[in-house]
């Protein structure tokens, strides 16, 4: 498991993407989904919590895990709103691309994580 604190800045969203693609280079995977929904985590974090982030990254011989914890409160859900909607799908993409994922309080905020099969 390897972790990376980002400031509550836009510009760490990118920061995640690279981060959780370096992670996954290193032990040979490629998933482009994992950089994806990272990116919209980050973003969450970083716009609903307004706070900084910290990435962890959990590879294993099974499923990729990727987990974005903030200090923001209460529960993630997926809205589903009118289809020309210019922002709000990012739960929408992890919903649909992850094998899983959830969310839990944790001292400081929440955790919010996703897997992807191998």
């Amino acid at each position: 498991m390897i972790a990376k604190q980002l400031p509550a800045d836009i510009s760490s969203v990118a920061v995640a993407r690279h981060f959780v693609r370096t992670q996954l280079l290193v032990v040979g995977k490629d998933h482009w989904a994992a950089e994806l929904l990272v990116s919209e985590l980050v973003a969450n974090a970083i716009e609903h919590a307004g706070s900084e982030a910290d990435v962890t990254v959990s590879v294993s011989l099974g499923p990729v895990r990727v987990s974005v914890t903030d200090g923001g409160a209460g529960e993630v859900v997926v809205v589903h709103g009118p289809a020309d909607a210019e922002r709000g799908r990012g739960m929408q993409l992890v919903d649909a691309l992850a094998a899983r994922w959830g969310c839990y309080p944790n001292g400081r905020g929440k955790t919010v994580w996703f897997e992807l099969s191998a």
